[in-house]
């Protein structure tokens, strides 16, 4: 079956000249977006008795977060599964959330259940569909965005991955851009916007409005500037 978004990561072609640092081993870098936020994945290895896999969440500004699978469970080190998921929500945190959609953890329970129940609700709803005759086709139309399976979906986040892309290089280039990109994300986070031709109006907007104060203000420097030197002049006249 085709897929139906874009393919992320994506693989930055490096620039002339530069060479990618060798590697004693092969390498994998995963992200992950929660929420508009973009994290870094990385397995972590666990010897720890029932310990099935556990995973280490990291933000751009540093933070880490685990996740563990257990045999009595998820858990996650962050504030709110400790302080309010722990014991009272079976689904725990945003970070579990993510890593069970997206299949690098498993809860206690789940699989055939799960899929069985999966499959029962999609009958249900295709029986209710046809019942009701609220079943229509419509013809294929674009979309801004890609189904939430992990990957990128808004603006903001694919500015954000691609920085991390590029950062990946691990050269002065690599950063130079990732940079460029942070300030980019900044910039959309500001504005608000959820395409690039939202953002570049929003922003020309806002360079008009500035440019106005501007010039107001240069105008009415000048007309008290005029006024100073009119009533200084008139002084010296007497």
């Amino acid at each position: 079956m085709s897929s139906l978004h874009a393919s992320f990561p994506r693989i930055h072609d490096l620039p002339e000249g530069v060479t990618p640092r060798p590697s004693a081993q092969c390498t994998a870098r995963l992200s992950l977006f929660i929420n508009g936020g973009a994290y870094q994945v990385r397995s972590l290895a666990v010897d720890a008795p029932g310990v099935a896999r556990a995973f280490r969440l990291r933000k751009f500004d540093g933070t880490e977060y685990d996740v563990a699978q257990t045999d009595e469970g998820i858990t996650c080190d962050c504030p709110d599964f400790i302080f309010h998921r722990a014991g009272i929500d079976p689904d725990g945190c945003k970070h579990v959330k993510a890593l069970v959609s997206s299949g690098l953890l498993e809860r206690p329970g789940d699989g055939t259940a799960a899929a069985a129940s999966v499959v029962e609700a999609e009958v249900r709803a295709a029986k209710d569909a046809f019942d009701g005759h609220r079943h229509r086709i419509e013809p294929d139309r674009p979309t801004s965005r890609v189904p939430a399976n992990g990957q990128p979906t808004t603006f903001l986040e694919i500015v954000e991955h691609e920085a991390m892309g590029y950062r990946a290089w691990g050269n002065e280039v690599g950063r130079f851009l990732a940079d460029q990109l942070d300030r980019t994300a900044q910039l959309i986070r500001w504005t608000g916007a959820e395409t690039p031709a939202d953002h570049e109006d929003r922003m020309e907007i806002y360079d008009r409005e500035l440019r106005d104060r501007l010039f107001e203000q240069g105008y009415q420097d000048g007309l008290e500037n005029g006024r100073r030197q009119a009533e200084a002049w008139g002084l010296e006249r007497r």
